[in-house]
């Protein structure tokens, strides 16, 4: 499929991956890759389709610093300007939520824009449904939701 038409600065790479839980329920995750060096990870939800940036979830999903995610991604290849130049311009991306500061803050920011799209009640924290929503809609592979 072509991922050049889905907005500005979108170009023809993306990954997908087809995540199925135990009862087959199943959610289709695509990556795509930006020019500006952004990445942004797409959902279907109710035929309604969900674009957001990559540092937002993973920052959610793992209580880690910046230096522990370039780390992880670049395993050692140091010398490899190409990909130490791409993983810098994804920790740079994540800097436009420069008042998140730990996982409870990214899950908060999540939850509070998803609150209306999940139906979820008023009396579960932001935090709470940040948390539903990468469990439920994310990461539904993952059995315990880590």
């Amino acid at each position: 499929p072509t991922y050049v038409n889905r907005g500005r600065f979108y170009t023809g790479f993306a990954i997908q991956m087809r995540c199925v839980r135990d009862d087959m329920f199943a959610q289709t995750v695509t990556l795509h890759y930006l020019t500006n060096g952004e990445v942004t990870l797409r959902i279907l939800y109710r035929k309604q389709e969900f674009l957001i940036p990559v540092m937002l979830i993973m920052k959610a999903l793992v209580d880690c610093t910046d230096e522990e995610i370039f780390d992880k991604i670049v395993k050692g290849s140091t010398n490899n300007t190409d990909i130490c130049d791409r993983v810098e311009l994804l920790i740079t991306e994540g800097k436009r939520f420069h008042l998140l500061h730990n996982k409870g803050d990214y899950l908060s920011f999540i939850g509070g824009r998803f609150r209306t799209v999940l139906e979820v009640g008023e009396n579960l924290s932001d935090e709470e449904v940040g948390a539903i929503f990468l469990r439920d809609y994310i990461i539904v592979h993952l059995s315990d939701g880590n």
